[in-house]
């Protein structure tokens, strides 16, 4: 599955979710330069921090282990804008 997520125009693909932890955010915009990449737990607490260079539209891949089952809240910022994403987690 492939959930869309768009503030403005941007707009970002994330897959596969639901996912074991593994999971690739794909920009549909061109993005240049640092992105944070943020994952919180059911209950609110930050769970994943990581900030990445990209360039173009390039994929951003993210490796999270050891996470339980459930809906996670993604959020990921190009240092523009901010976008959130529900993500499922199943082991």
């Amino acid at each position: 599955n492939t959930e869309r997520c768009g503030a403005f125009n941007d707009v970002f693909d994330i897959y596969p979710n639901p996912s074991s932890g593994k999971f690739t955010i794909q920009p549909d915009q061109l993005i240049y330069g640092e992105v944070k990449v943020e994952l919180y737990n059911p209950l609110g607490m930050k769970v994943y921090s990581e900030g990445k260079v990209v360039m173009q539209r390039n994929a951003v891949s993210v490796v999270c282990n050891n996470l339980q089952n459930g809906v996670y809240v993604l959020i990921f910022s190009d240092g523009a804008n901010i976008h959130r994403k529900k993500i499922v987690i199943t082991n």
